[in-house]
């Protein structure tokens, strides 16, 4: 992949867990980093859970090469996307590719 493919700014985001004062704990999410990145939908489906229509899309995403976790998020513009596979690096070692999906939870 050319660098200049990176065209779409997305926010890395890893969850913290932070006391309430009372006891509990808050889940709340930091970022790790801002990148450019290259971001294509691959599948999408929709499926009825407790009677209520619901859809998914999943998309491949490739950022320059860097430590992420697949407990990580993606934000993507108005979009919050729940990584769930790690790909390997391409052969150069300057990008890593990693899927993501929208619309389900963590």
């Amino acid at each position: 992949m050319r660098i200049g493919k990176l065209r779409e700014r997305i926010s890395l985001q890893e969850l913290s867990l932070a006391g309430d004062g009372g006891g509990g704990q808050v889940e709340t999410w930091n970022e790790v980093a801002k990148v450019w990145a290259n971001v294509k939908p691959l599948s999408g489906r929709e499926q009825i859970i407790a009677n209520k229509e619901t859809g998914t899309t999943l998309y491949r995403i490739t950022i320059r090469s860097r430590d992420i976790s697949s407990s990580w998020r993606v934000v993507w513009g108005t979009k919050t996307l729940n990584i769930r596979e790690i790909l390997e690096g391409d052969s150069s070692q300057q990008f890593l590719t990693f899927n993501a999906e929208l619309g389900v939870s963590a």
